[in-house]
């Protein structure tokens, strides 16, 4: 495989890694039902990618028009989030850029949307695309900042 490919592929994992990271840091994954009861505190919904999807769109009126990496509860406050690992300029890495701020500047529904974004996307000298996400007033942190932002929505 060339260096594009292996980076597609990445992307492609980083959803279901990020919930493995969030669940090594002693964040919550509960069922829909506890999900939906939980009024205090933060959690995540357990469930597959599809499941995911489903809940943003029906129960929460998302319009959604992918699955995302996650959806959090603090209080009663939800959240659904993208998450990316942007490990170089240009090509997929961009589109990838791209496809978290879509998803981040939408408005439809109950949820707040965030993206959670790492790698060299926070290097200055990283140019365009540290630009894009400085000037796009969207909620947009590192996974190192989650909890902190889910406690003060």
């Amino acid at each position: 495989m060339n260096k594009n490919a292996d980076r597609i592929v990445q992307n492609t994992q980083i959803g279901p890694q990020f919930r493995r990271w969030l669940g090594k840091q002693r964040f919550p994954f509960v069922h829909r039902d506890v999900f939906q009861e939980s009024t205090k505190g933060i959690c995540f919904l357990d469930g597959s990618d599809k499941e995911l999807f489903e809940y943003a769109t029906k129960t929460l009126h998302s319009g959604l028009d992918k699955e995302p990496d996650f959806i959090a509860k603090a209080g009663e406050e939800y959240v659904v989030g993208e998450a990316k690992f942007i490990t170089a300029s240009g090509g997929h890495q961009n589109t990838s850029l791209q496809d978290a701020l879509r998803m981040v500047k939408g408005t439809q529904g109950r949820a707040h949307r965030v993206a959670i974004l790492d790698g060299i996307i926070w290097f200055e000298s990283g140019g365009k695309m540290f630009q894009t996400i400085k000037v796009s007033g969207s909620p947009i942190l590192t996974a190192l900042l989650l909890m902190e932002y889910l406690n003060k929505i």
